[in-house]
């Protein structure tokens, strides 16, 4: 199975394909009241989705985040406000130790929040005022037995804890 974002007359959209023959297999409508301003070359369906294999998550700037079975049914939603950002979102969610973890930088309020993958409760919150736009997707790095959340931001690249989001 493929697993896509899309906006689709309007509405912003998770498609599951198949493989095979790129047959649509089903496709969820995301509950969003009103669409984000994006770039003219941007789409405010840019997050890709990802999957632990059991779940597939996806991140909307209009809405939030939504957790489906490989069936489409929904296991949970986490509506989170519209980021203040003129261009609209782009960062995607990744998986790390158990946790969905979305990067969050705009202009007022920019943050890493991390969500429990089985419920969609928020695990930790980390605060980065001094970030602004950033559109880019964390990643983890393993080193020395550890590993750490990188984050691209304006002007600076950041490690975190994966566990607590704390600064390293």
């Amino acid at each position: 199975r493929i697993a896509l974002t899309a906006l689709d007359d309007g509405k912003l959209v998770t498609l599951c394909l198949d493989r095979k023959d790129g047959r649509e297999l089903w496709r969820a409508v995301a509950p969003a009241k009103k669409i984000e301003e994006t770039h003219r070359i941007g789409s405010p369906a840019s997050s890709t989705p990802c999957t632990d294999g059991k779940r597939l998550y996806v991140s909307f700037g209009s809405f939030g985040v939504l957790a489906y079975d490989w069936d489409g049914r929904e296991i949970w939603r986490k509506p989170l406000p519209a980021p203040v950002v003129e261009f609209g979102t782009g960062a995607s969610p990744i998986l790390a130790d158990g946790k969905l973890i979305l990067i969050r930088d705009q202009d007022l309020g920019s943050h890493l929040l991390a969500l429990d993958t089985t419920t969609g409760a928020e695990v930790w919150r980390r605060e980065r005022p001094e970030f602004r736009r950033s559109f880019s997707t964390p990643l983890v790095w393993s080193h020395d037995g550890t590993e750490e959340l990188v984050v691209g931001g304006s002007l600076a690249v950041r490690g975190y804890g994966v566990k607590d989001g704390r600064d390293l």
